[in-house]
């Protein structure tokens, strides 16, 4: 009989799998695209660019520091390392699965400009930040054993997140619903070795 967890990531791989398809069909792929402009032009204005550049800029690395000072000040050191371990494969994944899917960025391809600062390098699927701000909700909510409210609202930030690699035309709505997918996959792989590394 299959184990809850292992049937749980067996139907996340699956579900991946498809949208990394979607990616390929030319129906899918254009109504990726559309979607995508039409979420770009959304509320096009400057004080929305400035709130979506802060949330794509500035969340991630403030949520690292908010995780890994407590952590510090408890003198849990092997879950730091885990942590740190933990974020090279999610960069590792991410980037391997970038360059086996290769599809390019929507501002390389459509006529758009990335408006969150400085244009991103690489690869566009799946989204790094998405799949990064994914594993650290799912790792925040286990470590710090969060009530049902703050879990809402640290998976509200996740998803914030997402949202801004779209409107400010870093990414295509599947690279973020892919990056979504694969970063909650990594985060319970990793739990469950990390169980026993840290045991």
């Amino acid at each position: 009989m299959i184990k809850p967890l292992t049937k749980k990531i067996l139907i996340l791989t699956i579900v991946f799998l498809i949208v990394v398809i979607l990616t390929k069909v030319q129906f899918t792929d254009s109504l990726d695209r559309d979607l995508t402009l039409s979420i770009y032009n959304f509320l096009n204005n400057d004080l929305a660019i400035k709130f979506f550049s802060f949330i794509t800029n500035c969340i991630l690395p403030i949520a690292i520091v908010l995780i890994l000072v407590p952590l510090l000040l408890k003198k849990k050191f092997k879950i730091v390392v885990y942590f740190a371990i933990s974020y090279l494969i999610v960069l590792l994944v991410s980037e391997g699965t970038k360059f086996i899917v290769n599809r390019s960025r929507p501002f390389k391809i459509a006529l758009i400009d990335y408006l969150g600062g400085t244009d991103p390098t690489g690869l566009s699927f799946p989204s790094g930040h998405t799949m990064f701000a994914f594993f650290l909700a799912h790792f925040v909510c286990k470590e710090f054993k969060l009530t049902k409210t703050q879990t809402i609202l640290v998976y509200f930030l996740a998803s914030l997140v997402a949202f801004s690699r779209i409107y400010l035309g870093a990414h295509y709505v599947l690279d973020v619903i892919g990056g979504a997918i694969l970063g909650t996959i990594v985060a319970i792989v990793l739990e469950e070795t990390g169980k026993l590394i840290l045991m």
